[in-house]
């Protein structure tokens, strides 16, 4: 699991582990899991891509007095 998603850490793991049915400690998961040296951090395309495009569009209202709010 650490290798197929590595933003997840050892509570994250922990808690899938116990949601399959392994009734493991989370020390034990962080023991075991790879050590890397910095913790890779999500890119704008990750987030773009898990979050969807966003699109804007800009709209008048208009008031009691035919003003534009």
């Amino acid at each position: 699991m650490a290798h197929e998603n590595p933003l997840w850490g050892a509570p994250r793991i922990h808690g899938e582990l116990l949601k399959l049915g392994f009734a493991v400690a989370e020390t034990t998961v962080a023991k075991y899991m790879p050590r890397r040296e910095k913790r890779p951090s999500a890119t704008w395309r990750a987030f773009l891509m898990n979050h969807g495009f966003v699109a804007c569009d800009f709209f008048t209202m208009p008031a009691l007095a035919f003003g534009v709010l």
